[in-house]
């Protein structure tokens, strides 16, 4: 135990369901597992955040990543624990380069993937403290659903509805060209604005109404209160006096 990596989840599992569970070795750096896949073409001005390189913390969010220090193609082993750690995390570098958007994909998406867009959004366990203030709302980040895939197969759709609930944009595995996928984008992010638009002219109109209502129901009550006020009043006593001697004068009570 005391060699395993010990993060949150799977001590939570454990406390749980008394099964603690942990990945089998993967993405090592220096390893074939570490590289990127060269149907990517990352290009050589990209910057690249590496995560999960201390041992006793699994990162699950690439917020927990920092700036490497390496150059194209980013896969040798030059980064030590040491030069990450003084380097700028995710959302450093995300406020540095005012980025207002973000298209998330990866593996895997019920783990990293989800994480990554939770902590995007402030949504994630941790709080908000995660979440570059250059991100203005939910459907500034995207997932690209065909260039993801889930450890559970079966979780995928789980996780895509919770995110889309938060109002994540999620663009079809359907969508394969970055064409068509920026354009679904585009239409979504639309759509949400002019539903924006038509809940805040309703409750315009909605309070236009009510004070006009409002204004008129007072027009009413003054009314009655003038007409009340200026009938004839009758000076006689006796007229007042019901034949059940219901009205009586003071020294007769």
């Amino acid at each position: 135990m005391a060699t395993r990596c010990q993060d949150s989840v799977s001590v939570n599992d454990y406390m749980v369901a008394q099964d603690y569970v942990q990945w089998p070795v993967h993405c090592v750096q220096g390893s074939f597992g570490a590289e990127f896949d060269p149907y990517l073409r990352i290009p050589e001005s990209a910057v690249v955040v590496k995560k999960g390189f201390q041992v006793q913390n699994d990162s699950y969010s690439a917020y927990g990543g920092r700036h490497s220090v390496q150059q194209w193609p980013f896969d040798g082993s030059g980064d030590t624990v040491t030069n990450l750690q003084n380097q700028e995390d995710l959302k450093d570098l995300i406020q540095g380069l005012n980025i207002s958007r973000l298209f998330v994909a990866g593996l895997a998406i019920d783990y990293c993937v989800k994480n990554s867009i939770l902590d995007s959004i402030g949504k994630n366990v941790a709080g908000s403290s995660t979440m570059p203030n250059t991100i203005l709302s939910a459907n500034s980040v995207a997932l690209i659903a065909a260039g993801s895939r889930a450890v559970d197969p079966q979780a995928a759709p789980q996780v895509e509805s919770m995110l889309a609930s938060l109002g994540v944009v999620i663009i079809p595995d359907t969508i394969l060209s970055p064409t068509d996928a920026l354009n679904y984008y585009c239409d979504q992010v639309e759509m949400a604005a002019a539903g924006d638009d038509t809940n805040k002219g309703l409750a315009i109109g909605l309070g236009i109404g009510l004070t006009l209502l409002g204004f008129i129901l007072i027009g009413v009550l003054c009314y009655c209160c003038r007409t009340r006020s200026t009938a004839p009043q009758s000076s006689n006593y006796a007229d007042h006096v019901q034949q059940d001697d219901q009205y009586k004068p003071l020294h007769d009570l």
